[in-house]
């Protein structure tokens, strides 16, 4: 009942990886880099597939969303770009000035961007598999949008931070959660964002550059320069706070399947806690899921399954994926054979 890393991809990108994602379907995982590029990989034997251009500037983020079987990236070129399964560019839309990170809301079928200080929101619309089929034909690459194939429908534009907005995620009901460099965290009814907007402020010591979301407890884990992880209810309250990472947390994961939060650093350490004890369980599971072999630098949870994927300061791409027959954690201390083991129940 453990993490294992199922596939790595060594030098996967000249310039430094800014995100990566995963089409579980397809055994496909995406990169995308400071190249302006996107890169596609099969999990299953580390070899590139394809590379999709489009974006003129670094891709900040990335999303497969399987609901619609559609990528959508972001860009500091001010646009997000809706990709098929293939490849090819469908549509592409301004955003009107730098993505900095997307998230899905499964309940309203939106996708949800985030920018400097505020969020955009579009409704997503499943192409029809004849449509897709013939763009996907096309000799005309983004000529064959103009067919009449668009997906993203903008809906509403809410400014509610100060600065850079680092971190979105939405809840099962249909919430939307964002945080960012101004310390401040926003919860948005997604039918009524604009008018329906709840912020606290001061939530970090630092900038908060990272944000997840915890769907067993419905609650939000957010990372900040200042090396904190802390959780929060959806009424602002804060639950918890992990402390001694010591530098930048620069991703967070959920992992429902084993119950932990996934922390990376720009200290290239990553740590995993359970929130449960609370505590630190990085040295019980290290060796299950070779925590200590990556230098990670940026973690991705994906979507709807229990994977992750890294990514370390050498360009490596790293997947986990969960495997409910692995061993869950790896006890040491003995010197020599263990012959008999006991259980003993603790006294309440």
């Amino acid at each position: 009942m453990a993490l294992e890393v199922q596939q790595v991809i060594y030098d996967a990108h000249d310039y430094p990886i800014t995100c990566v994602s995963l089409n579980r379907s397809r055994g496909e995982i995406y990169s995308g880099g400071q190249d302006n590029l996107i890169k596609v990989w099969c999990a299953e034997s580390g070899k590139l597939l394809r590379i999709q251009q489009g974006h003129k500037g670094w891709v900040n983020d990335m999303i497969f969303v399987p609901h619609v079987k559609l990528l959508f990236s972001g860009s500091v070129d001010g646009t997000i770009l809706a990709w098929s399964e293939k490849g090819v560019d469908i549509q592409t839309v301004d955003f009107g000035g730098a993505v900095f990170c997307l998230a899905w809301n499964a309940k309203r079928y939106n996708l949800v961007a985030g920018g400097n200080g505020n969020i955009a929101i579009y409704k997503v619309s499943k192409p029809d598999p004849y449509h897709l089929n013939q763009v996907g034909k096309s000799t005309f690459g983004k000529d064959a949008t103009f067919d009449g194939l668009k997906v993203l429908k903008f809906v509403v534009s809410v400014r509610n931070h100060t600065d850079l907005i680092k971190g979105l995620a939405c809840s099962d009901n249909g919430r939307i959660f964002s945080a960012g460099y101004d310390k401040a965290i926003c919860m948005y009814d997604s039918e009524r964002p604009k008018e329906v907007c709840v912020k606290f402020e001061k939530c970090h010591n630092g900038a908060i550059c990272s944000l997840a979301y915890d769907s067993d407890n419905n609650w939000i884990i957010t990372g900040s320069y200042d090396g904190t992880v802390k959780i929060w209810s959806q009424e602002g309250r804060c639950l918890d706070v992990f402390e001694g990472l010591a530098d930048t947390v620069t991703g967070l994961a959920y992992i429902s399947a084993t119950k932990s939060y996934w922390v990376s650093g720009k200290g290239n350490r990553l740590v995993a806690y359970d929130p449960r004890s609370p505590a630190n369980i990085s040295a019980y599971i290290k060796a299950t899921s070779r925590l200590d072999e990556f230098k990670i630098t940026k973690l991705q949870q994906v979507p709807l399954s229990d994977s992750i994927v890294g990514v370390t300061a050498d360009r490596q791409l790293v997947l986990w994926a969960y495997n409910h027959s692995a061993a869950y954690r790896c006890l040491t201390g003995h010197s020599d054979w263990v012959e008999s083991m006991t259980i003993v129940r603790r006294r309440e």
